[in-house]
């Protein structure tokens, strides 16, 4: 995330971004995220001192329309001065804005940009070019939800099957190598019959076995998906080396 809001904090004008995402009922889902440029530890500073200031507003922000800009002090917030004078110098910033992007229930999400002390109010350019990416930061955020808990809740399940040298990958429904456990990081290592290619798609090496393999991969997913009966396919992945297959 820090590369991507350091992208995103540009493209709006802003010195910094923040991305927070918050569910109560699910520990996996919480986020707090700053751009590069957001100095080493301020993140948790923020957190543990002067996020409370920000509640009142961060709740208004939330019963906004969604995906778009809104300035802090237009949410109901009253500045204190110990946190405007950490911001100014530490994050060397003033002006602040929040987009809710998404929220069902009682989880929510939204990013924010900060303005360096000598820029001002975000302009109206500035708000429309940033909102060009509001819908695929939400996306993207929305994307990350099953994966995140995918990697927490599995990654012990396949560090105990590292024990025994058997190799899981937990894959996308088009074959994106989603989470994976050493021994299945090894097999791909050896580029051995079976691989993954520039985009993270795992495939066999022969023509037909590639078919085969992603077509299994594809019905599997559908299954659980109620749109196809085929939860399983047993195949074999022959090897460059000639040894035994996979």
């Amino acid at each position: 995330w820090p590369d991507v809001l350091e992208r995103f904090a540009g493209q709006c004008g802003g010195k910094s971004a923040t991305l927070f995402t918050d569910d109560p009922t699910i520990p996996e889902q919480r986020l707090a995220a700053a751009s590069t440029r957001f100095p080493s530890g301020a993140v948790e500073t923020y957190q543990s001192q002067f996020a409370h200031y920000e509640v009142a507003a961060a709740q208004e922000l939330l019963r906004r329309p969604r995906q778009r800009f809104y300035d802090i002090f237009d949410l109901g917030y009253r500045d204190h001065a110990e946190y405007k004078a950490w911001r100014h110098s530490t994050l060397g910033v003033d002006h602040r804005y929040g987009a809710h992007l998404s929220g069902r229930g009682i989880w929510y999400d939204f990013v924010a940009v900060q303005y360096a002390l000598a820029h001002g109010p975000m302009t109206q350019e500035e708000a429309s070019r940033g909102g060009i990416f509001l819908p695929h930061l939400t996306k993207a955020v929305e994307i990350r939800r099953p994966f995140e808990v995918l990697k927490t809740r599995f990654r012990a399940v396949l560090t105990a099957l590292d024990r025994f040298h058997i190799g899981v990958f937990i894959l996308s429904a088009r074959g994106h190598v989603i989470l994976s456990n050493n021994a299945a990081e090894r097999i791909l290592d050896s580029k051995d019959g079976l691989m993954r290619n520039a985009t993270g798609q795992i495939h066999a090496a022969t023509e037909k076995e590639r078919g085969l393999l992603l077509s299994a991969i594809s019905r599997a997913a559908a299954t659980a998906g109620a749109k196809d009966n085929q939860a399983e396919t047993i195949l074999t992945i022959s090897r460059r080396t000639e040894a035994d297959p996979y």
